[in-house]
């Protein structure tokens, strides 16, 4: 959770000495409502994502390089509709950070966050506190899944993979996991999933390499559970 103070503090600060610097603020709890709150917490904000940004940063930084900024501050989302038009992130520059300042102190084992699906496809929850205007649910073709997933092994291995998705889809049990299966000396998984599982499906994500499961139970209060699911 961000510390408005000391972040409005240092935003305050940098400004005074870089005062052309435009600052841009975005991510998974900045959407609809939330948005307009963070744009009151501080004046040195320029500029605020709202939602899913991968278009709209992109023509926002078009209009920024030829001098014509958006007249508003804050920028609405435009979601994706297919995901396999996103390109895989590019981990190198972290990985080149982190070698560098904890030389001496790297730890063994990095979580690479990677994602497969946006939304929940049960459909039901109103209460995730990431699901910001319930759009549609949209996930990879498993082919894409496949080949990235193999990407990331080859280029940083022996490393965990952190699926960030809400759930992991359900259609992926018996598309996805079989393949994952016949792959040797994958990166070991963590994702979320429902905690409706059986057995067949725990020891099928298990020879998957998923080692690290969490489990979407929010109260084992059944009559709380229907005020929260709407």
């Amino acid at each position: 959770m961000i510390n408005y103070k000391i972040t409005n503090y240092g935003l305050r600060e940098y400004k005074k000495i870089q005062p052309d610097t435009c600052t841009l603020i975005g991510g998974s709890n900045c959407e609809a409502e939330m948005t307009e709150g963070i744009a009151s917490l501080s004046p040195f904000i320029d500029y605020i994502f709202s939602g899913e940004s991968e278009q709209t940063f992109a023509d926002f930084l078009e209009r920024y390089s030829t001098g014509k900024p958006p007249s508003r501050n804050i920028i609405e989302a435009q979601p994706v509709e297919d995901l396999d038009n996103i390109p895989l992130p590019d981990y190198d520059s972290y990985f080149t950070q982190l070698h560098r300042f904890l030389t001496h102190n790297s730890p063994k084992e990095i979580v690479i966050g990677y994602e497969t699906s946006r939304g929940c496809w049960w459909g039901k929850c109103s209460f995730y506190g990431q699901n910001g205007k319930r759009v549609r649910f949209r996930q990879k073709a498993v082919t894409k899944v496949v080949r990235e997933l193999g990407q990331i092994n080859a280029r940083h291995p022996q490393n965990r993979i952190l699926l960030i998705d809400k759930v992991l889809p359900v259609t992926f049990h018996n598309a996805l996991l079989p393949l994952l299966c016949e792959k040797e000396g994958a990166s070991p998984i963590s994702c979320e999933h429902r905690p409706d599982l059986s057995l067949r499906e725990l020891m099928r994500l298990k020879k998957a390499r998923f080692n690290i499961i969490k489990f979407g139970i929010e109260a084992l209060s059944a009559s709380l559970l229907k005020l929260i699911s709407g």
